[in-house]
């Protein structure tokens, strides 16, 4: 099965200035799997904020005898090799390429980029997505602000989202959190951005009707008043809310005092905050509080769903 190919890239810079990069590290990934990194200090021309250098440790002095970034040049498009960038903050290190580039008038590489921020915090649930605490997350040590350690983690960062959410090529990546890749080309560029697509109104459980015009009374779900809540595995909400509506229950939109049926699936992480829904938690109230209301996953109602089909026979 196919797997990503990236170099992760990052920059620590002397000063707030987009064109004072002081170190480089570059971690390039083939197919699934970190294979060489690349670090160099710059002498980036610049003055050296005292800021800046209390961050990252680096001074004037340490980037004396280091290579400017036009001298770096032949050396850094080899190892990038056209395969996409990807860096924390990607806004961040691909206006430091450009504006160092523009600032010795190199050609942008031809390469794609995407963001390792942006990703973490459309796949994960964290307090902050910062790149330490992402590294945490993944149970990850590092030396933060050293360029070859931050270029190494958001690789291996990367890497452990593609394989948790089962995501094996960047038209996947991008489909799943609904961004286009950035472009670098000759000098100008596109950012790596959000689609904006025609907002599709979104159905409603209870206008779900029934396609049917008689109902088994004998079947579990005639009566139930059914809402489901979290991503069906076996098929989409809406096909669900059709089987319930035509076996003579009742589409809730959301839980309520008439809720009898709570149809559990897997956790959506892009939204949730919590590991169960708002709905579940609700549900749970009201059972407590002595409300008759049933809460079941999804194989369970696909049992009821096979027991209906079995009388229907």
């Amino acid at each position: 099965m196919p797997e990503l190919s990236y170099v992760a890239i990052d920059f620590e810079t002397a000063n707030s200035r987009r064109t004072s990069p002081r170190s480089i590290g570059l971690t390039k990934v083939i197919q699934g799997q970190v294979t060489e990194s690349y670090y160099s200090l710059i002498n980036p021309e610049e003055y050296f904020d005292p800021y800046n250098t209390q961050i990252h440790g680096i001074n004037e002095h340490d980037v004396i005898q280091a290579p400017t970034m036009d001298e770096l040049y032949p050396k850094l498009l080899p190892f990038i090799d056209g395969l996409p960038l990807v860096a924390h903050n990607a806004s961040f290190d691909m206006s430091v390429l450009r504006f160092t580039f523009d600032k010795y008038r190199l050609p942008y590489p031809e390469v794609n980029y995407f963001c390792s921020y942006i990703l973490a915090k459309k796949l994960l649930t964290l307090p902050s997505y910062r790149l330490d605490r992402v590294a945490s997350y993944y149970r990850i040590a590092f030396h933060h602000h050293q360029a070859s350690d931050d270029a190494l983690v958001c690789a291996e960062i990367v890497r452990k989202m593609m394989q948790e959410f089962h995501i094996q090529t960047l038209e996947q990546m991008q489909q799943q959190i609904n961004y286009k890749l950035g472009r670098l080309h000759k000098h100008s560029y596109a950012p790596f951005s959000s689609v904006r697509t025609r907002r599709v109104p979104s159905f409603r459980p209870s206008d779900i009707t029934s396609k049917k015009n008689f109902f088994d009374k004998q079947h579990p779900l005639f009566h139930q008043t059914v809402v489901f809540t979290g991503l069906l595995q076996s098929m989409s909400r809406e096909e669900a809310c059709q089987k319930v509506a035509d076996r003579g229950g009742i589409n809730g939109n959301s839980v309520t005092k008439k809720t009898t049926l709570l149809v559990v699936g897997e956790p959506d992480r892009r939204t949730m905050t919590h590991s169960k829904s708002s709905k579940a938690l609700k549900a749970e109230r009201l059972a407590a509080s002595g409300q008759s209301i049933t809460i079941i996953d999804e194989n369970h109602f696909l049992a009821m769903l096979k027991i209906i089909s079995e009388n229907h026979n």
